[in-house]
């Protein structure tokens, strides 16, 4: 889901690919692992503006059979 999800981000040029994955920090900033905040970054989000970014929560709207 998460590579879809960041083949589009490109394609639609509001992310780029970064060649490394890179450590970063709370302010998006490239960082050593000891002042990094979550996973390693495989992308940069170019124009913040224009992304809506989500993740799957496992959750069920679906009220058939309710």
């Amino acid at each position: 889901m998460y590579n879809h999800c960041a083949i589009e981000m490109e394609q639609a040029e509001v992310a780029r690919n970064v060649e490394d994955p890179v450590w970063m920090n709370r302010e998006g900033q490239v960082c050593k692992l000891d002042e990094a905040f979550g996973c390693k970054v495989t992308h940069e989000i170019i124009r913040p503006d224009m992304c809506i970014c989500d993740d799957e929560v496992g959750g069920n709207i679906c009220m058939a059979g309710d």
